[in-house]
């Protein structure tokens, strides 16, 4: 699992995705744990995914 600033996800990227989740599944996506290192697609999908099912 890659982390996704290593793959060049930048700040103003994260708050799109941010804006999408919330959006599109009303479920809030922190910028900050998406932007930190470690923070892989799918452990933001499982996050994701966590908050929509409560």
């Amino acid at each position: 699992h890659v982390a996704l600033a290593e793959l060049g996800m930048d700040s103003l990227q994260s708050v799109r995705v941010r804006g999408w989740f919330l959006r599109h599944l009303g479920v809030e996506a922190s910028v900050l744990s998406i932007m930190s290192s470690g923070y892989s697609l799918s452990r933001l999908c499982e996050d994701v995914l966590v908050s929509w099912r409560k």
